[in-house]
């Protein structure tokens, strides 16, 4: 008698595997633009900063920043408005350049929108407005598209 069989190995094993899922995105931090004391008599400027750094996404070259016009009414890219607690207000505006000739905002007509990492936000309030002593403020809502 031929015996014929056949010997099957079944093998089990595991493969352990391990995977980290990030989330994709960039972080934007700020420097606030702080003019400090205003006479009057002179333009006054500072600057601030945009820093955006992204993590787990495809390679990105620029990212797109947008301000919009600051939350004191009447809100006007022309002229953004600082105002005290007594309602008086301030002008002043924020610029692209350190020659104040592109103004920072949405990338409508007469404002810029600038690509970048590592952004100066350069502010400037213009001489000769009226002052009455107080401490003037406006927040402006910073964008970044990427």
């Amino acid at each position: 008698m031929i015996k014929t069989g056949f010997n099957i190995l079944m093998m089990l094993g595991f493969i352990f595997l391990a995977a980290t899922i990030s989330k994709a995105g960039c972080i934007v931090s700020t420097t606030p633009v702080v003019f400090g004391t205003y006479l009057g008599s002179a333009a006054l400027g500072s600057t601030g900063s945009i820093t955006t750094s992204c993590t787990g996404l495809p390679i990105v070259t620029a990212v797109q920043v947008y301000m919009d016009a600051g939350q004191q009414l009447p809100a006007s890219f022309a002229a953004r408005k600082m105002k005290s607690q007594s309602g008086q207000s301030l002008s002043y505006n924020l610029y692209t350049d350190a020659a104040h000739t592109q103004i920072w905002g949405d990338g409508t007509p007469g404002t810029f929108s600038p690509q970048g990492f590592d952004l100066t936000i350069f502010g400037q309030m213009p001489a000769g407005q009226p002052t009455a002593p107080g401490n003037y403020s406006d927040s402006v809502l910073v964008t970044v598209i990427w």
